[in-house]
């Protein structure tokens, strides 16, 4: 009985040890006491790559990225609507469409879609060089153009362990989010961005890569399958082909817009009262007279026109919402 009831204990799971119901993710620091290891250990497993490391975006933080989409199966009834009323495609995923008479979207049940990122449809009709939203490039393939990507997304790119969130993160990696389901596959993938703040405070793991901690902590080993498959998964070269885009005023208007909102956020944390209106509620109006009023705070803006300025900081704000 008691051997019996040994063997039980040592192979109880992870949240049955932890006594709290599953986490999808968390910080690698609660992982280190999940786990009853070190954060050095964690590091180590993520160099060795058994595991992969997660930021969780705003909406605010503008990471944008570009996404793939393709229908594994004949989905007309998404597909035309996607290419037809795009002014209606409240994101690029999932795959919601609301109008004024109905709604009409792929249900969780067959899409599989609880996932923990979201990505918002690009801001301004100015970024999309005046070009559909969906960009239909095979039957039942589409792209999309520098989405807003939100939620927990994975690091790719070599990183290194910093102690302090204001010491500078990698000068160069790409997040990224994948969802494969019978419908349809999704990936999305920013271009190049600087994380100035990736420390063991904002770096996240998923619940799956703990359960698999905590097996070859049990077992006293990885799987050496898993541990080859995502061996082969990690080193890859490219999960999602980047997406070229040889418009270059579409760049340049980007770029231009992006320093906009890098400026526009630093305000906003800085002022944020003179950006608010009564209720505490962002107030685009106010935010566009903080940046007017503090200008000389900022770097040089390639934006000027205090219309156009307002334009993107609505779009922003209805954005989040």
């Amino acid at each position: 009985m008691n051997d019996s009831h040994e063997t039980t204990a040592v192979h109880r799971n992870l949240w049955q040890e932890s006594g709290i119901p599953p986490l999808d993710y968390c910080t690698i620091e609660r992982a280190s006491k999940l786990l009853n290891c070190e954060i050095d250990d964690i590091w180590h497993w993520k160099d060795r790559l058994h595991i992969d490391f997660y930021v969780y975006a705003d909406f605010l933080d503008f990471i944008e990225a570009d996404a793939a989409i393709h229908f594994k199966k004949d989905a007309d009834f998404i597909t035309d609507l996607l290419l037809m009323y795009p002014e209606e495609v409240r994101f690029t995923f999932p795959f919601l469409i609301t109008s004024a008479s109905n709604e009409v979207y792929i249900p969780a049940s067959e899409s599989g879609a609880y996932e923990l990122f979201y990505a918002h449809k690009p801001l301004t009709v100015e970024d999309r060089d005046n070009k559909n939203v969906f960009e239909q490039i095979g039957k039942n393939s589409f792209i999309v153009r520098k989405s807003i990507a939100c939620g927990l997304l994975r690091v790719r790119g070599s990183t290194t362990r910093h102690y302090h969130s204001q010491e500078c993160g990698e000068p160069y990696v790409r997040l990224e989010a994948t969802f494969d389901c019978d419908l349809y596959k999704f990936k999305m993938q920013s271009s190049q961005i600087h994380l100035s703040s990736l420390s063991d405070k904002n770096i996240y793991i998923t619940k799956a890569d703990l359960e698999y901690l905590h097996d070859a902590k049990v077992n006293g080993s990885f799987d050496a399958a898993k541990s080859k498959k995502r061996y082969e998964m990690a080193v890859e070269q490219e999960l999602i082909p980047e997406i070229k885009n040889s418009n270059h005023n579409a760049e340049r208007h980007a770029e231009n817009r992006e320093k906009l909102f890098k400026s526009a956020i630093y305000l906003l944390s800085k002022y944020p009262d003179e950006c608010r209106g009564k209720k505490k509620e962002i107030s685009p109006e106010k935010w566009r007279d903080c940046i007017v009023a503090h200008k000389d705070e900022i770097p040089p803006l390639a934006i000027t026109n205090e219309d156009v300025i307002l334009r993107h900081l609505r779009a922003a704000a209805n954005g989040k919402g």
